[in-house]
């Protein structure tokens, strides 16, 4: 397989990883030259695949072979193909910008360094139910309450809301301590959670502090 691309293009990535955990999963699969890695991202969700770029080409031939059926968290993950390098590094966050959500997102959500998506919450969830159910986590939201926890759509069954955090990790371990978890709520009975993150467009307010 001959190939003057220098990134591979993956499929089947959880959706609750980072780009450093992609990176770590090809280190352990012995790929070299690793520049960068890039998830990428629909209307700021994850799509479940990935590019990672490297120094020459035929590192990259050398990784196809290494990361066909490699592993995440037990998920084989597929090596679809290959394209060019980009011109300058992929991103290691995997940007995808709020405002694709438009103004649900509040007032915080163009300005917050991170923001998880959660839905499955029974359709009546007031932002006092949503803060109880989430203080066990010990998260540091963006902004005060009523910016911070957003309702963004009520179903008929169901309840989806936005929660600004001040930091993209704790973003993904609220995700990965939610999403396809069952969860008792009462009256609302048993109900399977779905969480997503979503990206700030701005990569510097990342080190903003948070608002008090």
């Amino acid at each position: 397989m001959k190939t003057r691309h220098r990134a591979l293009k993956l499929d089947g990535i959880p959706h609750w990883v980072t780009p450093d955990d992609v990176r770590r999963m090809a280190e352990r699969a012995k790929a070299e030259g690793i520049l960068d890695v890039r998830l990428h991202s629909q209307d700021g969700l994850p799509t479940g695949k990935a590019s990672i770029e490297f120094a020459t080409s035929l590192q990259t031939k050398r990784a196809a072979s290494l990361l066909n059926n490699a592993q995440i968290s037990a998920v084989p993950i597929t090596v679809t193909g290959f394209e060019h390098g980009a011109h300058k590094p992929f991103s290691r966050r995997g940007k995808m910008d709020p405002a694709a959500f438009g103004s649900r997102l509040g007032l915080a959500g163009a300005n917050a360094p991170a923001t998880t998506v959660i839905y499955g919450f029974p359709r009546k969830f007031t932002v006092v139910d949503v803060r109880t159910f989430l203080e066990d986590y010990r998260l540091t939201t963006w902004g005060i309450a009523r910016e911070a926890f957003v309702p963004l759509m009520n179903s008929n069954w169901q309840a989806r809301w936005a929660v600004h955090l001040d930091s993209l990790s704790d973003a993904h371990r609220l995700a990965r301590h939610l999403h396809m978890k069952r969860f008792s709520f009462g009256d609302g009975g048993e109900r399977t959670l779905g969480a997503r993150v979503l990206y700030s467009q701005d990569e510097s307010s990342a080190s903003l502090p948070a608002r008090t």
